[in-house]
């Protein structure tokens, strides 16, 4: 499986005045920075924890559709790209000589985005539809993402205000990083951030 980021909303998820005002920076002479530093702790977020939390249109493939067994009788998509709001169509390839994409009818699966992983799987009495075998033969379209700034969890916005603080004040690369994770992130915003990680599945 893989996936695009067809289109990202690109929505500040802390004002830059909110960001000013937490680093106490009263000039504009680094208005750009902070604003780039804005977006880049939004971005090691979302990648620490797997969510999207601005508003994202995200194309996921697959080789091919899930089939029954006992550990997934329900024959279930698991979503990379989470805080999934709406599946816009499940297309799929039908036949080795033609390229045009199939589209599952919206009515034949189910999408439950309750669970930690955002989960598609067929309706009751349906099963999925047989492609061809194609790499990235089925693809997924769907929405992703916070809608409103003020839905965003308050810790995970004081986590982007601690991660924008320890960059502002430490602009060269350093040596160090989480062993587990791989990434630079103060410890607090790791802590912060925690509840709503969700580690990708194999």
């Amino acid at each position: 499986m893989a996936f695009t980021i067809a289109s990202d909303s690109g929505a500040l998820i802390v004002s830059l005045s909110d960001a000013k005002k937490h680093l106490k920076v009263e000039h504009s002479d680094d208005d750009a920075l902070i604003t780039a530093l804005i977006h880049a702790a939004r971005e090691k977020i979302e990648s620490y924890t797997n969510l999207a939390i601005t508003l994202k249109t995200v194309h996921e493939y697959f080789d091919e559709f899930p089939t029954m067994t006992e550990q997934r009788p329900d024959a279930e998509f698991l979503l990379s790209v989470n805080k999934v709001n709406s599946i816009t169509s499940i297309q799929y390839y039908n036949g080795q000589d033609t390229d045009v994409l199939t589209t599952v009818p919206a009515n034949e699966y189910i999408m439950d985005n309750v669970s930690k992983f955002a989960r598609v799987s067929p309706r009751i009495g349906k099963v999925w539809p047989l492609e061809d075998g194609r790499v990235n033969g089925v693809k997924i379209i769907y929405e992703a993402g916070y809608s409103l700034v003020a839905d965003i969890p308050k810790q995970i916005i004081q986590a982007a205000l601690l991660t924008i603080g320890d960059w502002y004040e430490r602009r060269e690369d350093r040596l160090y990083q989480n062993q587990t994770t791989g990434f630079i992130v103060p410890k607090v915003s790791e802590m912060l951030l925690k509840p709503y990680r969700i580690y990708q599945w194999t």
